[in-house]
């Protein structure tokens, strides 16, 4: 699977979120990167809803629908991801990419 690893911030706190294509399963994901203490300090329920919207987005996200469900949730919870990073999954699907990583 294509691995783009982006640095970016979740109710002011640091993370790194992976999107990517997934060659094997023919479909788009992303992941939260954060340690499993990330929210012991906050238990607010936007940061649940987070981890929950992943897990349930990375079965959705197939190559038809294309990213277009991963910018949804990422405007909604004012994640700063740059748009070129959108524009390489789209072609990492369209190409088939399988081992590509990039850090952004």
């Amino acid at each position: 699977m294509s691995q783009h690893l982006v640095s970016t911030t979740l109710n002011e706190k640091p993370i790194e979120i992976m999107l990517g294509w997934d060659r094997p399963l023919q479909h788009f994901y992303m992941a939260p990167l954060a340690p499993e203490d990330y929210f012991e300090d906050d238990e607010s329920s936007e940061a649940i809803a987070f981890f929950k919207a992943f897990s349930a987005l990375s079965v959705q996200a197939t190559y038809a629908d294309g990213t277009a469900k991963l910018k949804e949730l990422v405007a909604r919870l004012q994640v700063a991801i740059p748009a070129e990073v959108f524009i390489e999954v789209e072609k990492d699907g369209c190409q088939n990419i399988g081992n590509r990583i990039q850090r952004w």
